[in-house]
């Protein structure tokens, strides 16, 4: 199962450095909608297995350096219509479109050793305090609902049903925390910053997050 996995991860390549913009770069390759990509940053050469999602440009903002890099994704059958030309040019102009917000310059890449103590959200008062400790996956967080339960649920009526994805991502060099909004009739708030539906933010140890009327730290787990 494993090695079928491995097979199954396109690995972008040759990238093309902008000429109008530093630190921005496009691979050529066109990626099928959800294929697994890896993909390495071409200067700090930092690299992270994501999944595509949505067809069109996409920009991947690299949490060590910060480098930008584009690619397309499409449908299977233009990725059959490339190889029949490959001498194609690639479009380096930055892809417009992309939701995910770049992760903040003090975004911290967890060491491998902490494979076992990956950190935990931890909310509610001194005498009903709650954690929910973390591993790597996915997992959705919203209001207590028995029709469409989350994997962290919240008893607070003003937090939306799945309201937000917490992926915890493993890479070569550690461990990210990739927070997206997918519904929220009231605002969700990372340190004082709404994050709209759409967006995603990279956590980082510290972070106070706010669903609804719950508030909630990530931190390392004692």
């Amino acid at each position: 199962m494993e090695k079928e996995q491995q097979k199954a991860i396109i690995t972008l390549e040759n990238p093309i450095k902008s000429s109008k913009k530093e630190h921005f770069y496009a691979f050529p390759q066109r990626v099928p909608i959800g294929a697994l990509c890896k993909i390495v940053c071409p200067e700090c050469s930092f690299s992270l297995v994501e999944k595509t999602s949505k067809i069109g440009n996409y920009k991947w903002v690299c949490p060590h350096c910060n480098t930008i890099v584009g690619f397309v994704v499409v449908n299977p059958e233009q990725v059959e219509e490339q190889k029949e030309q490959p001498n194609q040019d690639a479009s380096i102009e930055e892809p417009v479109g992309s939701k995910e917000e770049s992760p903040k310059p003090h975004t911290k890449v967890i060491d491998n050793d902490n494979l076992c103590n990956l950190g935990e959200l931890a909310w509610g008062g001194f005498f009903s305090r709650k954690h929910y400790p973390l591993r790597v996956g996915t997992i959705y967080i919203g209001r207590k609902d028995d029709g469409e339960p989350s994997d962290l649920q919240l008893e607070d009526s003003y937090v939306s049903r799945r309201s937000a994805l917490l992926e915890v991502l493993s890479s070569d060099k550690g461990f990210l925390f990739k927070l997206t909004v997918k519904h929220a009739s009231n605002p969700v708030y990372v340190n004082s910053s709404e994050i709209s539906v759409g967006n995603s933010i990279y956590l980082n140890y510290g972070d106070v997050l706010i669903f609804g009327k719950t508030k909630m730290t990530f931190k390392k787990k004692v």
